[in-house]
C-alpha cells in the first residue's frame, strides 16, 4: 500500500472494516496477530506529507527557555514499538523498546517510572525503567491510558455490537471503558453504547449516521439497477451522500438537501421492496458509531455538577464531549455537536474547565477549545492564524495543560509538538526527526513531565 494517506472521508469509512477485522476476532492468537499485520499494513495511520515549509525542521527547532516548562517530553513515533523521554533541547534522556519487533506502539503513558503502552487492538502492556515486561492484559484496547489518584488505570476497548433499526439488524462496533487495578487485573467495565442510547439528544445522532448509512446503501443498489438520467442522478447523489460532512448532519435535522433528494429519487417503499438485498450489504458492515478516542477520571468534584469519579469521554463521530457516572452508568452532561469536528483528548484544566482538541477535519483547521462545563461557553480557544504555517491535524492530536499556563500541543498527522502561551506565541517546537525525504510519522500524544533528574540532584 502507498504511504501516501487516504483522503480523510475515505479512511472513516475504511476504518470501520479494519477495526471490525481486528477487534472482533474469536481467538486471543489471532487478535493479536492480526492487529499488528493490519497497523504494519496501514502506513496512511504513520506517515504523513511534510509541508515544504518544515522539509528541513528535526527535533527541537525553537525554544524560549525562561518562558516555556521546563520538563521531559515523552513522545514515540507512532509506527514504533519504541517510546523516549527527550529534554528542552531534544537530546534524548532516557527510552523503552519493545522485546518484540512485530510490536507497534499506537499510545504510551508513563506512570511512577512505569511505562504502559497499547498495541493497538490487541493489547495493554506495563514495562519496568529498563523494557522489562511487569504484565500484560489482553483486550482490543486503543486510544487511551489515563490514571485516577488511587492508580487504577482507564481504557478503552472494542466490543461487537448490535442493534435495530427500521426494521434492520445493523452490526456495530461498540466500546468499553477498561479499568485496570495497579496489578494488571480488570476490575471494571462499562459498555458505552447502552449509556449513551440511554440518553435521548445522542441516541438522535446514533440513528442519524445510521439512517445515513441506510441510505447510502439503498442509492448505491438502485444506481446498479437504474439506466441512463436516473442511473446518472442516482450516481451524482452516491457521491454526494459518501462525501457528506458529519457535522452538517447534525445541523441540519431533520435531514439535509442530499438525503431529500435521495428519498425522492428512490420512490417511496424502496427499503421494503429491496429488505433482503439491503441487510446483505448492512451484514458486511462494522460501522463506527462512537469512537470514543479519550477518557479521564475528573478526580475532584465540581459543586452539584459533577463528583470525582466521574468521567469525562470525548466522542469522534458524535463530535462530543460526555460526562457519565459509573456507579449509575448515566450520561450527566454533554457538549460538542455544531461546535466540534471530531474532536480528540479532552481533559479537566484548572479552574474546573474542559480542554479539548478540535480537529476541524472538513472546515480544514485545527483549534485548541477551553470550556466552562458548567455554562457550556468556550472561555479561550487558539487556532494559528497563519496561512503559510497552517494548524492542522485532521485525525489524532491532543493538548496538554501545563502549570505554568502553557499549552502543549501535538499536532499529530504532522509529527510536530509545540508549547505555547495562552496568548499564542511559541516558546518551544519540535519536529519529529523520524522522517523520509517527503514523510514524516506521526506523534499521537505527546506529554510533558517534569524533569525527574532535577528532583534527584534536589535529594541529594
Amino acid at each position: 500500500m502507498s504511504n501516501f494517506p487516504v483522503e480523510p472521508r475515505r479512511w472513516i469509512r475504511l476504518t470501520c472494516c479494519v477495526i471490525c477485522c481486528v477487534g472482533f476476532s474469536g481467538c486471543k492468537q489471532e487478535r493479536e496477530k492480526s492487529g499488528r499485520e493490519v497497523i504494519k499494513s496501514l502506513p496512511y495511520l504513520n506517515w504523513h506529507p511534510v509541508p515544504a515549509t518544515q522539509r528541513n525542521k528535526v527535533a527541537v527547532s525553537h525554544h524560549v527557555p525562561e518562558r516555556s516548562f521546563q520538563g521531559l517530553t515523552l513522545y514515540n513515533s507512532r509506527p514504533r514499538g519504541r517510546a523516549a523521554l527527550i529534554d528542552m533541547q531534544g537530546r534524548e534522556v532516557h527510552a523503552w523498546t519493545s522485546k518484540d519487533p512485530q510490536d507497534a506502539w499506537a499510545v504510551i503513558a508513563l506512570h511512577d517510572r512505569h511505562l504502559y503502552a497499547i498495541v493497538e487492538h490487541a493489547m495493554l502492556v506495563k514495562l519496568d525503567w529498563d523494557s522489562r515486561l511487569v504484565w500484560r492484559s489482553r483486550l482490543p484496547f486503543h486510544h487511551e491510558i489515563a490514571f485516577d489518584a488511587e492508580g487504577d488505570l482507564y481504557s478503552l476497548a472494542t466490543l461487537k455490537g448490535t442493534l435495530h433499526r427500521r426494521g434492520f439488524e445493523i452490526t456495530f462496533i461498540d466500546q468499553e471503558v477498561v479499568v485496570i487495578g495497579p496489578y494488571g487485573r480488570i476490575v471494571n467495565r462499562l459498555p458505552l453504547y447502552k449509556i449513551i442510547a440511554n440518553t435521548a439528544p445522542l441516541r438522535r445522532q446514533v440513528q442519524r449516521l445510521v439512517d445515513l448509512e441506510l441510505l447510502r446503501i439503498s442509492v448505491k443498489l438502485a444506481a446498479r439497477s437504474a439506466a441512463g438520467q436516473q442511473r446518472a442522478r442516482l450516481r451524482r447523489l452516491e457521491t454526494s451522500l459518501n462525501d457528506l460532512q458529519i457535522p452538517r448532519i447534525f445541523q441540519q435535522t431533520p435531514r439535509t438537501d442530499v438525503e431529500r433528494e435521495s428519498l425522492l429519487a428512490l420512490g417511496p417503499g424502496f427499503e421494503t421492496k429491496h429488505h433482503s438485498a439491503i441487510q446483505a450489504q448492512l451484514s458486511e458492515l462494522r460501522l463506527d458509531l462512537l469512537h470514543p478516542n479519550a477518557v479521564q477520571p475528573l478526580g475532584r468534584d465540581f459543586g452539584q455538577l459533577f463528583r470525582r469519579a466521574d468521567l469525562l469521554l470525548t466522542f469522534r463521530e458524535l463530535d462530543a464531549l460526555v460526562v457519565i457516572r459509573p456507579q449509575t452508568r448515566q450520561v450527566l452532561w454533554w457538549w460538542g455537536p455544531s461546535d466540534l469536528e471530531r474532536p480528540h483528548h479532552g481533559t479537566v484544566v484548572d479552574d474546573d474547565n474542559f480542554l479539548v482538541f478540535d480537529n476541524g477535519t472538513f472546515s480544514g483547521r485545527s483549534r485548541l477549545v477551553e470550556l466552562n462545563p458548567v455554562t457550556k461557553t468556550i472561555v479561550w480557544q487558539w487556532a494559528s492564524g497563519s496561512k503559510k504555517e497552517l494548524f492542522l491535524s485532521g485525525e489524532m492530536g491532543a493538548c496538554q495543560r501545563l502549570p505554568n499556563g502553557n499549552t502543549l500541543v501535538s499536532e499529530s498527522m504532522r509529527g510536530r509538538v509545540f508549547e505555547i502561551k495562552r496568548d499564542g506565541e511559541l516558546v518551544w517546537e519540535f519536529f519529529n526527526p523520524d522522517v523520509t525525504k517527503t514523510h514524516r510519522a506521526a506523534i499521537y500524544r505527546a506529554t510533558r513531565l517534569p524533569d525527574y533528574r532535577a528532583a534527584a540532584r534536589g535529594s541529594r
